[in-house]
């Protein structure tokens, strides 16, 4: 049997700079429309059976006119969908209201655990659960009955605690090795930036680009096809995905480095000197979606930007931004008000 697997699309009309208007819907949402198409498409091809979302379908818990007409230009497949109710589709505390229930028509969203058995597998699946109201998943998986003596496969969208982010490891979440006894094989949404962390434990990443948390360079954003059988996961990246780079610009070689970027937002920090190169070439380049630049004086030194290690980096405007959106509501006067805050230094 195969299941394909996607997770935190964030359906929205905008996300950080990406503001820019498309044929007809935001270009977000072109991208966000083509992706869940282009994941249908692949799951018919790959004769999959059902396909799971791992929550945050949606970006928040109430939708626009836009959001929602573009809805109607998904090509939803016959087989079976199931959506897990992630942390940004739902009120405080409550997941039974949720933005996801729009999506009840077109499969089954899960806002509670869950256990479903087959022949020779179990299939789990857990919706966001916040720090306060977590419970073991020793005792999760104990009141939901696991028959233990097939291969269980927890589907998720939760924190992992034990996860190291540069100097700081996460204290919040499941446990790495509470999952690792519990299953043969988790399959998390919620942490973007896809990556393993033991050989059974998978965050899937998002599906498409969101801010600048993520790193281009180094994450690429995918669909997962996952044979029950075996328990093989292969990844397949999304050819419509929009991807966030941050690059330096300390001479004028370093220009040729925005040539090859895919489907690009950028964040360029460039020497004040080379500000006009940076411009035309701009003009120049087609693959580039939206940029905006951080200028410095020639006479300081721009650290070359790591990619090697992203987890172990917080973008503190980014999560204030997102943290206002979510707290005060995501209106066009605090997004305006919070593109002032958030990237006036060294803005053109």
């Amino acid at each position: 049997m195969k299941i394909c697997i996607y997770s935190d699309p964030h359906w929205s009309t905008y996300s950080s700079i990406l503001r820019q208007r498309g044929i007809w819907y935001s270009k977000r949402l072109e991208s966000l429309v083509n992706s869940i198409n282009w994941v249908e498409n692949l799951a018919f091809q790959q004769n999959c059976s059902s396909i799971f979302c791992l929550g945050d379908f949606f970006d928040r818990n109430n939708l626009n006119a836009e959001e929602i007409t573009a809805l109607n230009d998904i090509k939803w497949s016959n087989m079976q969908h199931t959506f897990i109710v992630g942390n940004h589709e739902i009120t405080k505390d409550d997941l039974s209201m949720n933005s996801m229930n729009v999506l009840a028509q077109i499969g089954r969203v899960v806002n509670t655990p869950l256990y479903i058995e087959f022949n020779d597998f179990n299939i789990v699946i857990i919706p966001y659960v916040d720090e306060d109201n977590r419970e073991p998943l020793d005792k999760i998986m104990n009141d939901l009955s696991i028959n233990r003596n097939k291969k269980t496969i927890i589907m998720s969208h939760n924190d992992i605690a034990g996860i190291r982010y540069g100097a700081y490891v996460s204290e919040s979440g499941f446990a790495i090795d509470e999952i690792e006894r519990n299953c043969s094989l988790y399959l998390n949404g919620h942490l973007h930036n896809g990556s393993w962390i033991t050989n059974k434990i998978l965050n899937v990443g998002n599906l498409s680009g969101q801010n600048f948390t993520e790193d281009g360079f180094k994450y690429k954003h995918c669909a997962y096809i996952l044979d029950t059988d075996t328990l093989e996961i292969t990844p397949f990246e999304n050819p419509y995905a929009i991807y966030f780079y941050k690059v330096d610009i300390n001479r004028i070689e370093d220009l040729y480095n925005l040539d090859n970027l895919k489907n690009a937002c950028v964040s360029i920090t460039v020497k004040e000197s080379l500000i006009d190169n940076v411009k035309q070439k701009i003009k120049s380049l087609d693959n580039i979606i939206a940029h905006r630049t951080i200028i410095v004086p020639d006479n300081d030194i721009i650290e070359k930007t790591d990619t090697s290690d992203l987890l172990g980096k917080v973008n503190h405007l980014d999560k204030f931004n997102e943290f206002i959106l979510s707290e005060i509501g995501n209106f066009d006067i605090v997004k305006y008000e919070l593109e002032k805050i958030c990237t006036w230094k060294g803005k053109e």
